[in-house]
């Protein structure tokens, strides 16, 4: 299906219009890129670290001036200059890193330094939530393959000569939107690339920490540290957790509901989903697990696997010393689709020396997603057909409207 929909790039533009799913709030729609995550964190293997950034212009100067090419420093307000280019890619979040453009059609681009291979990018506005302004408008994601690639180099559409379009993301909202601050993680069919670039079409847009990645995101680890719903327990003694963090026991708490939720902000297809918990002496109930496709949408919640015992190993046939492990990634569920307003749900009863359901510990999730089979190409005669049927109907909501809030 991306291969059909690569090479019909113009009417691909049309259905993305036509199957725009919007909102009074806000929407994200996105061509030749699929939305894989928001939020989360630096992954491995991060190739930006290291690249050379350079952009035309930076909005202000600390008196609101734009200053001249070929590379200004952003804002200085006395304790140094914040909003520079080489703050893009520094390995860390937050608005004073963030590149802001100096004009409509901006970029900010980086040199990898050689031929590399990518097929997936991830930004933000502020990564850490601080800011939620200038994060409207279209981003145009591009590439090229010339030696040393900077501000000389042309928008051609063609790799080996100049940059050449990737696919672009469509940001809309209402005033400030803490939804399009996060980190966005966007994978794409790869590319080998000397350079990239993220073209905004709205002066001011910010981008925080431009990463990119040779593989796609396909599988993930997420704990209470990384897109929980809420964090509201700690467990002092607990064991070190399996990565990526060890924030200890979490999740989104309400008194002694014995319920807790999990919004993992994935938009894939396909997902195994895996958990492992911590082996508590006072967490011995029982867990059943729950799944809402659209959070609190029109679909009816499924129920997935019932009756997990949260003392025990993965397996569920060898108990571990309690309060001294943590136990394997047990399967409960596989064929899922995610979006980022999906939802799960784990019920357990609150316990004699808790004051959270056993559900609470629940701290590390693994979701997997298998890749659909990619359609052949079809004969140019069938083409027209497939941009009235096939392509309007799509795979779900790729390359078209992937987020709303």
């Amino acid at each position: 299906m991306k291969a059909i929909q690569k090479m019909l790039t113009g009417l691909a533009f049309c259905a993305s219009a036509m199957l725009a799913v919007s909102s009074a709030e806000a929407s994200l729609v996105t061509s030749g890129v699929d939305f894989v995550q928001r939020g989360g964190s630096f992954d491995t293997g991060n190739v930006a670290i290291g690249a050379t950034a350079f952009a035309p212009n930076i909005e202000g100067s600390g008196v609101g001036v734009n200053l001249p090419p070929p590379q200004p420093t952003g804002y200085n307000f006395g304790s140094g200059p914040i909003h520079t280019t080489t703050g893009v890619n520094n390995g860390v979040y937050g608005n004073t890193g963030a590149w802001l453009a100096g004009s409509p059609n901006s970029f900010i681009g980086l040199d990898l330094g050689g031929l590399t291979t990518v097929s997936r990018v991830a930004y933000g506005r502020d990564n850490n939530a601080g800011f939620g302004d200038r994060a409207n408008g279209l981003v145009t994601l591009q590439y090229t393959a010339v030696a040393a690639p900077g501000l000389a180099t042309t928008n051609t559409g063609n790799s080996a000569t100049g940059w050449q379009t990737i696919g672009t993301m469509d940001y809309t909202h209402a005033g400030s939107s803490t939804v399009f601050t996060d980190r966005h993680a966007f994978n794409f069919d790869s590319v080998s690339a000397t350079g990239l670039r993220l073209v905004t079409a709205v002066s001011g847009r910010g981008i925080d920490e431009f990463e990119a990645y040779s593989n796609p995101l396909t599988s993930i680890i997420q704990d209470e540290s990384t897109n929980a719903t809420g964090i509201g327990f700690t467990f002092a003694g607990a064991p070190t957790e399996p990565a990526p963090g060890n924030l200890l026991y979490g999740g989104s708490l309400s008194g002694n509901t014995g319920t807790v939720g999990w919004r993992p902000l994935l938009d894939m297809d396909n997902v195994t989903v895996e958990v492992s918990w911590g082996v508590s002496f006072n967490h011995n109930q029982d867990v059943d697990y729950f799944f809402d496709p659209d959070g609190a949408g029109s679909q009816s919640e499924i129920a997935l696997t019932q009756g997990v015992n949260q003392t025990l190993f993965a397996n569920q046939l060898t108990n571990l010393p309690v309060g001294q492990a943590w136990s394997g990634f047990f399967e409960i569920a596989s064929g899922l689709t995610l979006t980022p307003e999906s939802t799960f749900r784990m019920t357990g009863s609150p316990v004699q020396g808790g004051s959270s359901p056993e559900a609470v510990v629940t701290a590390v999730w693994r979701f997997s997603s298998v890749a659909p089979i990619v359609a052949p190409i079809p004969e140019p005669a069938t083409m027209g057909l497939l941009a009235m049927g096939v392509l309007a109907l799509g795979r779900r909501r790729r390359n078209v409207a992937v987020m709303t809030a």
